[in-house]
């Protein structure tokens, strides 16, 4: 059950935080634990930006677009599930941040490691809107198959 209360403006309601809060991170730990489904946690109408500049830097207008552009040709690449570690989520009525690290095995032998911040908006329990931060260096190289830089902090 999502709770949500009328913005002091009398503007959209507001959801939750707490109860936002909670939606993602059992959707990153049963995500870390091995399942498949986090991006179930989308709306099929979910706007999600890759946030940066290069060729991987691009806004995705729903759920299918966004797997089929932005997650699915990383983990094509993956030997492994990606393996998410949550360093911190924090919210704020309908806005929930994540920061994260992430770590797969790749098809070519290299371990692909990036560091995420996620802003996500929430409406009914679902993502409707995204933006990805991450090392858009590293995310590219591993797309293009080349040498991934050396990550010394994950």
């Amino acid at each position: 059950m999502v709770f949500s209360h009328q913005s002091s403006d009398g503007g959209r309601p507001l959801e939750d935080a707490e109860t936002n809060k909670a939606i993602v991170r059992r959707a990153f730990e049963e995500w870390a634990s091995g399942g498949t489904d986090f991006f179930d946690i989308l709306d099929d109408e979910a706007k999600w930006t890759i946030a940066g500049s290069g060729p991987s830097a691009q806004t995705f207008h729903d759920r299918n677009a966004f797997l089929a552009g932005g997650y699915g040709p990383i983990a094509d690449r993956f030997a492994t599930p990606m393996k998410p570690e949550v360093l911190g989520i924090y919210a704020d009525g309908d806005e929930v941040i994540i920061r994260w690290n992430g770590a797969a095995e790749m098809k070519d032998g290299q371990t692909y490691r990036n560091s995420y911040a996620w802003f996500f908006r929430m409406r009914n329990g679902k993502v409707i809107e995204a933006t990805a931060f991450l090392d858009l260096p590293t995310y590219d190289a591993a797309l293009a198959g080349k040498p991934l830089p050396h990550w010394p902090t994950i």
